[in-house]
């Protein structure tokens, strides 16, 4: 009995894992070179640096990765601006399985734009992902992706020191749980 009581003591006094730990799934992050671009058919006027919002202005572009539990992530995509289309039992609308970084692109007084600390921004994504039990991914890939983004539309970046172009990478579970 003796023994039964140590056994169980010993198996009881662990610590319980508050998560499942890095169940992750066997699909490979996706690929910058992969990328397609469909350019906008409308280009917007950009605002003039002095009366810019937060959060008001949006590009003439966004970027889009999907990801599948059955096929993993497909090939990024660039495409005009749009409204997201999910189904009402989408996971972020109920469990909150969200996340997002901020950066942002300023232009120089030698118009080169440079993301300020994109890799920390990534790593933080990442390390989010993971808390959540979100599908993880290649952060220098999802970085070229945002590269390429506000390589083309650069013109949103202000020729301005006192603004800069935000950028908003978000996370988000679309996937709706089926009972089958």
């Amino acid at each position: 009995m003796a023994a039964l009581r140590t056994a169980l003591h010993r198996r009881l006094s662990r610590p319980f894992p508050l998560t499942l730990g890095p169940l992750r799934w066997a699909s490979s992050s996706f690929k910058a070179s992969e990328l397609t671009i469909e350019r906008s058919g409308v280009i917007r006027p950009k605002p003039d640096p002095s009366t810019l919002v937060f959060g008001k202005q949006f590009s003439d572009h966004m970027l889009t990765i999907n990801w599948s539990e059955k096929g993993g992530w497909e090939p990024p995509q660039i495409k005009p601006f749009q409204n997201l289309s999910l189904h009402p039992a989408s996971s972020a609308l109920h469990y909150s399985i969200e996340l997002f970084e901020g950066m942002k692109a300023f232009r120089g007084v030698d118009n080169h734009i440079r993301l300020f600390r994109p890799m920390l921004n990534m790593q933080r994504m990442f390390r989010s992902a993971e808390r959540s039990c979100l599908p993880l991914f290649d952060k220098a890939e999802m970085l070229e992706c945002i590269r390429k983004l506000v390589e083309l539309d650069q013109e949103w970046v202000p020729y301005s020191t006192d603004a800069s172009l935000y950028i908003r990478p978000t996370f988000i579970g679309t996937e709706v749980r089926r009972v089958p």
